[in-house]
């Protein structure tokens, strides 16, 4: 069961209300950092393309890519041949 958005506290002040209006900002700012830390981890490069990154990092990259171009390529040709119209 989902838990409600909003407190069912009864607010008798107008500090209360202060007091409930802080900690909620508070909690605001925390979700916000954390949003703001996942959107740059989702986004982050590889580390393969940094300039720092161990030439063999980068090779093993260009292969890989490489290496899935050719394989695309192949079902290509694969999936033309079996699906072209016969000109008999």
């Amino acid at each position: 069961m989902p838990t409600p958005l909003i407190d069912q506290t009864s607010y008798n002040t107008l500090q209360d209300i202060t007091n409930r209006k802080q900690v909620l900002r508070e909690a605001i700012k925390d979700d916000e950092s954390r949003i703001q830390e996942k959107w740059q981890q989702l986004f982050k490069a590889p580390a393969m393309f940094s300039n720092n990154a161990p030439a063999s990092k980068r090779i093993v990259s260009v292969l890989s890519n490489g290496w899935k171009l050719v394989d695309g390529f192949i079902l290509g040709w694969k999936l033309y041949h079996r699906f072209k119209a016969k000109k008999r």
